[in-house]
């Protein structure tokens, strides 16, 4: 799949250079291939470890299921589980999985094996969400380049919706301090309490560091 992977760091370069600006972000593609020699651990476990918090993940199969890890009948079904269970838990990352379809003979049983796995696979997936079919990398390139585009757009809108109602919670609910613990010092203050808690009073309060009104107006803030 080298073909598959390397459209699709040209795609994220030109929508990086093309839009990112515009709606406030980057895409960076991340794989096996960034990651470092280490020893101590399974090579998926150390992959996983060294892969940093992803907004997107990106599948793609065609032929070949791949090796067992320890902990799934491939790496690339571990990454997929692993992404499906913080997608389940936090919403988070868009899952967008592409299987090939390009005609191919197998010449052994381990290639048909191998092809029944990635059926078998295929077919799970679409009792949890939508999956993608394309036929050879070129087809890849011109659906992911259509499919990753209308994503960004869809989040960058989702993000500033978001932020439109933050900014619009705190105009319309201002925080009041009111009830506040009532002080020694402000027994008998009870006219100045009330007349701070209503929303549309405006007080100055005039004071030095001696008098005590200091501490009213901390408590306040």
């Amino acid at each position: 799949m080298a073909k598959e992977r390397e459209h699709l760091r040209k795609i994220a370069d030109k929508i990086n250079e093309c839009i990112a600006h515009e709606f406030g972000f980057n895409l960076k593609v991340v794989g096996w291939e960034n990651v470092i020699p280490e020893m101590g651990d399974r090579p998926q476990a150390i992959i996983n470890k060294q892969i940093e918090p992803y907004d997107i993940f990106i599948g793609i199969m065609w032929k070949r299921f791949g090796t067992p890890t320890g902990e799934a009948e491939s790496g690339t079904e571990e990454e997929f589980n692993l992404a499906f269970d913080c997608l389940k838990k936090f919403g988070t990352p868009h899952i967008m999985f592409y299987f090939n379809q390009k005609p191919f003979t197998p010449n052994t049983t381990d290639d048909l094996k191998q092809m029944e796995k990635v059926i078998n696979f295929r077919d799970s997936m679409f009792q949890e969400g939508l999956a993608w079919s394309y036929n050879g990398d070129e087809n890849f390139k011109d659906i992911v380049d259509e499919h990753l585009t209308k994503l960004m757009v869809k989040l960058s809108k989702k993000s500033e919706e978001e932020t439109q109602k933050v900014e619009k919670r705190i105009m319309l609910e201002p925080y009041f301090a009111h009830p506040y613990p009532m002080q020694e010092n402000f027994v008998g203050r009870q006219k100045e309490r009330d007349l701070l808690s209503r929303p549309d009073s405006h007080v100055s309060i005039d004071c030095d560091w001696r008098d005590g009104k200091i501490s009213f107006v901390m408590v306040l803030a």
